[in-house]
């Protein structure tokens, strides 16, 4: 079962559960400088993630897309100074290294889309994501990385919302380009949980690991549903198709969505 991970707030307000709570930034004197020759070797991730900063009151919720690196040949480094993001034009920002529990995070480069009013994106839905530092560029070319993904139901616009024991819930995934396949943890493509609304305890759950070719996840609600309120997670988790990757030894595309709601079971 995928887990709802709460948001540290460092440089930006982030919504990456990469960057843990109460990490801070790592301020070694000694820290190597990357720059985009060290990380040819690298795999950059580009990751779209939605995930809710307050599901108190009306719910907050913080998306964007992060752009990171895993291989990088250094312990708790930092980009030199010259080192650039963009997504499509948009200049992105640099979240340092965070340190957590003797381990260490690496920085990446976040664009909350919160932030921004609108994102330049071509006819074609190629967004451009483009690192450089005056001596090399990056670039990666995903398939509708700027648009929102993640599950969806229009019966969901009340609050709460109400669920009926017995009954089916139907989320859609959008955008039809993301692909699904089952992941080496084990993670699932898309998980629906209910909780006690004032405790933990697990209350129901149901997950699947590929959703199925229309796109469609169902929630069989069982009949035993006792009435109560209850505090529902629904998570999603998909691969962004990459077009293009120049730079780095190569490139992946993901999404990320968690959100929780309140609901109530008749």
């Amino acid at each position: 079962m995928v887990r709802l991970k709460k948001l540290g707030r460092l440089a930006v307000r982030l919504m990456s559960g990469a960057l843990a709570l109460g990490a801070v930034a790592c301020d070694a004197p000694d820290r190597q400088e990357l720059r985009l020759a060290d990380l040819k070797s690298a795999t950059m991730h580009v990751t779209w993630q939605l995930e809710v900063v307050d599901d108190e009151g009306e719910g907050r919720y913080f998306r964007g897309v992060k752009v990171s690196f895993q291989g990088a040949p250094a312990d708790c480094p930092t980009f030199a100074p010259d080192v650039r993001a963009t997504l499509n034009g948009h200049e992105m920002t640099l979240v340092p290294s965070a340190q957590t529990e003797g381990t260490c995070e690496l920085p990446a480069f976040v664009l909350d889309m919160s932030d921004v009013s609108t994102i330049t994106r071509p006819a074609s839905g190629e967004d451009l994501v483009e690192l450089s530092d005056g001596r090399d560029v990056f670039r990666a070319t995903l398939q509708n990385l700027a648009q929102y993904h993640g599950l969806s139901r229009l019966e969901t616009r009340e609050y709460p919302t109400q669920l009926s024991a017995g009954s089916t819930l139907t989320y859609d995934w959008s955008p039809a380009t993301d692909f699904f396949e089952e992941e080496g943890d084990g993670a699932p493509a898309a998980a629906f949980t209910l909780r006690e609304r004032w405790g933990f305890p697990l209350y129901f759950e149901h997950a699947e690991h590929v959703l199925s070719q229309d796109l469609k996840f169902e929630v069989p609600l069982p009949a035993w549903l006792r009435a109560d309120e209850v505090l529902a997670q629904l998570e999603g988790r998909s691969r962004i198709p990459v077009l293009t990757c120049e730079g780095p030894a190569a490139c992946e595309g993901r999404s990320r969505f968690s959100r929780p709601f309140h609901a109530t079971v008749r």
